[in-house]
């Protein structure tokens, strides 16, 4: 293009980015991990500071958009390394800690394992080495605009980010909470509603009525906080800009990876396509029931969430202490209440092996089949083990569901999870109930009545809150009155919660 006609905005390279996760774990097992991709840049953009936590340029901290990340593509076989330097470091610290070289997947996706650390948090850096697969190069050098391309350049740090080590006998909490509809405003029961999250800048993206203080709180009180999004993976730059702006430390940040769902189907039409026999044993019916049952099951899990939140609810907790203590926190807009249900059912080894497969690949939850056997293999796995680490160990003390809905309702709730699990796999008290709350005020008083907040944090959450609107309510005193009555506090710790906004 010639200069004269170039646009000021427009992308002229591409950077090459490694996304990573975050994550918790022990001593001797915890995680690096995450995703490398290609994004396209501005020369302003360029020219620019980056922050590599956020995988931004300073200038767009406060304006990018999701949609700007949907044509970021990933990097097959990535050759990488990584660093790991204390979280407050000396810029001329040498590294604790280098790893292998180890390469990001066909998907783009990286994961190696740090061991031998203390206790504490840790910052990570990593390094591009190479690229391994022949048909990426050969794409770099296609789309190569110039010899001073950014896209070919190696040995350069692509990434950086933190991760936290618990004591083996860490016995305290990890707090795990969705996104939209929990923590966010989002209004996701509409397809307008869904498409403006991909325009929304940070700024634009709004917490619930005092989300972000209780998150605030929560981080402070010193316990590791994940985020688990059915969102698609592009909008994580978006959602690490937003912590930061709201200076929500995050432990992790886990998001769905769409792209997956296609490359899925399309490895496995490759691989049926070459073993036809093989396929074709259990007749022409049985081929034709098991291809549909595949293609529906995965154009269903686009939207489901029973599958992938499952599973990245196992992965994450390989990595934690035995006897950590778990908050979840959903919402009733899904199936955030049957997932953190069944999630404590097969840490209790009620449901494994060829069984929980079975299981998984006829569950119908909301009358829709999400779940692939590939799938359901895989959460097979990871359950195993999970119970070969841990044990029958149920770490899971609190379910708190967020009623962004009317319906279901806390009676609802336990009649849809009842009737989705099979037949005596499981008994309330030894599986935690999920309580349905309303809002951040409702989070807040589980928080306080557990133990998890003192009564000065729950009045900075109730500041942040007060005179606030949810849905058509004002948030006033007679509004947590109501919420009280339905609380199961004792009548006089009640008193006490009303003494602490006077």
């Amino acid at each position: 293009m010639p200069e004269e006609n170039k646009q000021p905005d427009a992308p002229v390279d591409k950077k090459r980015l490694a996304l990573v996760e975050g994550t918790c774990g022990v001593p001797d097992r915890v995680a690096i991990r995450g995703q490398v991709v290609d994004i396209p840049v501005t020369e302003k953009e360029i020219k620019s500071d980056w922050d590599m936590f956020l995988g931004l340029p300073r200038i767009a901290k406060l304006t990018v958009r999701p949609l700007q990340d949907v044509g970021m593509n990933g990097v097959r076989r990535a050759r990488l390394q990584a660093e790991v330097f204390p979280e407050k470091r000396d810029g001329m610290s040498p590294p604790l800690w280098v790893s292998d070289q180890f390469a990001s997947n066909d998907n783009s996706f990286f994961n190696t394992t740090v061991s031998k650390l203390s206790p504490g948090v840790y910052a990570t850096r990593v390094i591009l080495r190479g690229i391994d697969s022949l048909r990426q190069s050969l794409a770099d050098i296609a789309f190569m605009p110039s010899r001073a391309s950014i896209t070919l350049k190696k040995d350069i740090i692509i990434g950086e980010g933190k991760f936290r080590v618990l004591p083996t006998d860490y016995t305290g909490w990890i707090i795990t909470s969705d996104i939209d509809q929990t923590f966010l405003d989002t209004k996701i029961e509409s397809r307008s509603g869904l498409m403006q999250t991909l325009f929304e800048m940070p700024p634009e993206k709004r917490p619930l009525p005092g989300m972000a203080e209780l998150m605030r709180q929560v981080a402070k009180a010193g316990m590791p906080l994940h985020f688990l999004s059915a969102s698609p993976h592009f909008f994580r730059r978006s959602f690490n800009s937003l912590f930061e702006l709201h200076h929500i430390p995050v432990t992790g940040l886990r998001l769905k990876y769409l792209q997956g769902v296609f490359e899925e189907a399309r490895r496995k039409i490759f691989e049926t396509a070459f073993h036809i026999n093989d396929y074709l044993q259990a007749g022409i019916g049985g081929a034709v029931d098991r291809s549909a049952k595949f293609l529906i099951s995965s154009v269903q899990s686009l939207f489901d969430q029973v599958g992938y939140k499952l599973e990245t609810l196992l992965d994450n907790r390989l990595m934690q202490p035995t006897g950590a203590r778990e908050v979840l926190m959903g919402d009733n807009t899904e199936s955030d209440h049957f997932i953190f249900t069944l999630y404590q059912v097969l840490l209790t080894g009620r449901l494994r092996d060829d069984q929980l497969v079975d299981y998984l690949y006829h569950l119908k939850f909301h009358g829709r089949e999400a779940l692939t056997r590939d799938y359901s293999i895989r959460i097979a796995k990871l359950t195993t083990q999970n119970l070969q680490i841990h044990g029958k160990i149920n770490p899971v003390e609190y379910v708190w569901i967020n009623q962004a809905n009317e319906s279901p309702d806390g009676p609802e709730v336990e009649r849809l999870i009842v009737e989705a699990l099979p037949e005596n796999a499981f008994k309330w008290g030894t599986i935690k109930k999920p309580f349905v709350v309303r809002g951040a005020v409702g989070f807040a008083l589980h928080f306080l009545d557990a133990g998890l907040l003192t009564s000065d944090q729950f009045r900075e959450v109730w500041k942040n809150l007060e005179g606030a609107k949810l849905g058509q309510r004002v948030l006033d005193r007679a509004f947590l009155e109501e919420v009280l009555k339905t609380f199961p506090f004792q009548k006089e710790n009640a008193q006490k919660v009303l003494s602490y906004i006077s």
